[in-house]
């Protein structure tokens, strides 16, 4: 099976028929934000944790246990640490100490001038057909061994991409008429009879 090329042809398709309206996955896809690895991540995660132990703030970080999102001092303990190894040491680490945790970073591009231009590379040809400035492209990361979204089901305020980069990440997805009808949906973490 080839890969799906990126060219201006998928873009304009793509803007026409799936931006915003559905979703749609593709494998394998040509683009060399996959070749962002583990330990890429890793290295750019614990940059990020050391500059927050530093200022003494999560500014950028959000962390969930058992749904909810912690807030005290203490969290900045939890924050991948260089002697972690990895993103598997890390997570080893946080699985022995909860049953539900959740890691969340909005910011790493902050870190990598690299990786941004990586983005941009990725992006461009999309914002050309939908209008959106580049400048408000960012990387995401969840990490975790939660079994539900911690803020329940929602609609992403933007358009997303996800690259799994270990593990699995699954994804529940409902028509919008769905919830309209059933508007108990929102923010719920009960939705086992949908």
């Amino acid at each position: 099976m080839s890969r799906p090329r990126l060219d201006q042809t998928f873009w304009t398709q793509f803007a026409q028929k799936t931006w915003e309206k559905k979703t749609l996955a593709l494998k394998q896809v040509d683009s060399s934000l996959l070749l962002i690895d583990a330990a890429q991540i890793f290295t750019l995660l614990v940059r990020y944790s050391d500059r927050c132990r530093k200022t003494k703030t999560l500014d950028g970080l959000k962390l969930y246990l058992d749904g909810e999102r912690q807030y005290s001092d203490e969290v900045l303990e939890l924050l991948p640490r260089k002697r972690d190894g990895s993103l598997e040491g890390y997570h080893s680490r946080m699985n022995e100490m909860f049953a539900d945790y959740c890691l969340v970073c909005d910011e790493l591009l902050q870190l990598d001038l690299e990786l941004w231009r990586e983005l941009l590379t990725f992006t461009n040809s999309l914002h050309q057909h939908v209008g959106l400035p580049n400048r408000f492209s960012e990387i995401g990361l969840y990490l975790g061994n939660y079994k539900k979204t911690p803020f329940g089901v929602h609609v992403d305020n933007c358009g997303v991409f996800s690259f799994p980069i270990a593990g699995t990440k699954r994804f529940r997805i409902w028509k919008p008429e769905l919830v309209k009808k059933h508007p108990e949906l929102v923010r719920s973490h009960r939705y086992d009879k949908f």
